[in-house]
């Protein structure tokens, strides 16, 4: 036993001193508890929160507990596994992080495993008859046309447009260099960075945080750009924007 997890034990602990323990908490939006009724109905491919939160979450609440009744009722001990790895130790990790920032990726392994508990669910019917296969085919077709235009509008609108945006700001900033301030440092300033240099092409860039050493002093950005989850309202989040407590922007 301890020659097999030797090797995975020797690595975890080589990663944790190398990297992990210098990772640093780059803030987010506080989600709280509901974010792990977003990914339940991410796992179907239901729109989460856009018809409530209950109606969406729902049916994959009552699959999960179906699959589970029946392993349990084929005398499988594979229903602990499924109950741990897709509840228990998921809310036990979000309760322990103390955290209210939690996003749906936290949850991608129980998602996965749900998917295939799903399977055990769909076999069932399939083995009752004709109008239960009947059910079944319904099913996983509905299944594949949710997520087949999930990823129709991935294919469209793509992960979020970046080059698109700073070929925007170099193309209708007025001053020779394009200035810009943002309301999260950690995630702007470094996707700026990733894609301004070939975007904007000879037009410099310069990212004013909320930091003194960031801070501006003469010559006020021209641009105020704000991050939003996709779920909320892209409109500005108010008409005047403090970056410090002594300077403030206009909208």
């Amino acid at each position: 036993m301890l020659a097999c997890h030797a090797a995975p034990a020797a690595f975890s602990a080589a990663l944790y001193f190398i990297d992990i323990r210098y990772q640093v908490f780059g803030g987010g939006t506080a989600n709280g508890p509901g974010v792990y009724a977003d990914s339940l109905a991410w796992v179907l491919g239901l729109p989460p929160r856009h018809l409530g939160m209950a109606s969406t979450s729902l049916p994959a609440v009552v699959l999960f507990i179906a699959a589970l009744w029946i392993l349990r009722r084929e005398k499988s001990d594979s229903w602990i596994f499924f109950a741990g790895v897709i509840l228990v130790v998921p809310v036990l990790l979000a309760v322990f992080r103390h955290s209210e920032v939690l996003y749906v990726r936290h949850f991608m392994i129980g998602m996965a495993f749900l998917l295939v508990l799903f399977s055990f669910v769909l076999a069932a019917l399939y083995q009752r008859g004709w109008l239960s296969r009947l059910i079944c085919v319904l099913l996983l077709a509905g299944y594949f046309t949710l997520n087949g235009w999930h990823t129709v509008r991935l294919f469209k609108y793509g992960r979020g447009h970046y080059a698109e945006a700073a070929r925007f700001l170099a193309e209708h900033t007025k001053r020779a260099g394009c200035h810009h301030q943002g309301d999260h440092n950690f995630r702007i300033e470094f996707v700026l960075q990733f894609y301004t240099n070939a975007a904007m092409g000879n037009k410099t860039a310069r990212y004013y945080g909320n930091s003194p050493a960031q801070s501006w002093s003469k010559v006020a950005p021209e641009w105020l750009i704000t991050h939003k989850e996709s779920f909320e309202d892209p409109s500005p989040p108010a008409e005047q924007f403090a970056m410090t407590p002594a300077t403030s922007t206009n909208l």
